[in-house]
């Protein structure tokens, strides 16, 4: 039973690296008073991100602006959150390029902003929720946006990943019906061995991953049973920092404390 608690904790902690709270950023580099009132015309929306670093160069030097946003790759909720912070700053002063991983060299956006006329606008959210669409790529088919989209990755190792890609697509439903057998295998041997609360965290896990319960509901549960079975919660700080943050997170009223932070000198 400890071992299995043990595993599951271990996913837990994985899984909540790929929550919408991992695309946020933090706070953590206090910014010189010189640059006072410099980023309040930049600020993103509170429940999108927050900048984290800034870099200044030194007086006299006029490089370009560029904004680095830290990215969750293939997850729907921080592309869109990072989506909106492109949307944001483009207003506040139009972008000359977006620079992107996972490409190479100047990317064609006409089919993008052709999702966004109705009826395709349907399949472009189902092209967002499934992860297909970058968060740039997003922003380009809702926005109509000319701004080009450039890849940053080298040539040759990128068209080498595109082969290897489409060998692993080839591969897929091979790799499928094998993936089937051994769960079939794993499913046999569960009911056989496992005890019945065994059972039922496997099923939690499940559902969980198959988004038919919260994830508040899910890491409560969870560690209900590691009480059960006489271990410590505290030992697993991230489970407990989780679980303790989305509680408290109900009370934070998200609007008042947008507004504090935009009347914080930065």
């Amino acid at each position: 039973m400890r071992k299995t608690l043990s595993i599951i904790t271990l996913i837990s902690f994985i899984i909540t690296s790929c929550l919408p709270q991992a695309g946020y950023a933090r706070p953590v580099v206090p910014k010189p008073a010189s640059t006072a009132g410099l980023f309040d015309h930049y600020l993103i929306p509170s429940d999108a991100g927050v900048i984290s670093d800034v870099y200044l160069p030194p007086i006299g030097v006029h490089d370009p602006l560029v904004f680095i946003i830290q990215d969750l790759h293939c997850h729907a909720e921080v592309q869109k959150n990072i989506s909106t912070i492109i949307t944001a700053l483009d207003k506040k002063q139009p972008l000359t390029a977006l620079y992107v991983e996972g490409a190479s060299g100047d990317l064609d956006t006409e089919w993008l902003k052709r999702l966004s006329g109705c009826p395709s606008y349907d399949l472009l959210s189902a092209l967002a929720e499934s992860g297909t669409l970058s968060a740039a790529e997003y922003f380009i088919a809702l926005n109509k946006s000319a701004v080009p989209l450039i890849g940053v990755d080298r040539q040759d190792l990128h068209h080498e990943n595109i082969v290897r890609l489409q060998q692993l697509e080839q591969s897929r439903s091979q790799t499928a019906t094998q993936v089937g057998q051994l769960k079939k295998e794993i499913d046999s041997l569960a009911q056989k061995y496992l005890s019945s609360r065994n059972k039922h965290l496997f099923t939690q896990q499940e559902r969980f991953a198959q988004k038919k319960i919260s994830a508040e509901r899910y890491y409560v549960n969870i560690c209900a049973e590691a009480k059960k079975a006489g271990i410590v919660r505290q030992r697993y700080a991230a489970l407990q920092n989780y679980v303790q943050g989305y509680t408290e997170l109900k009370s934070i009223n998200t609007k008042k404390a947008g507004k504090e932070l935009q009347g914080l000198s930065i």
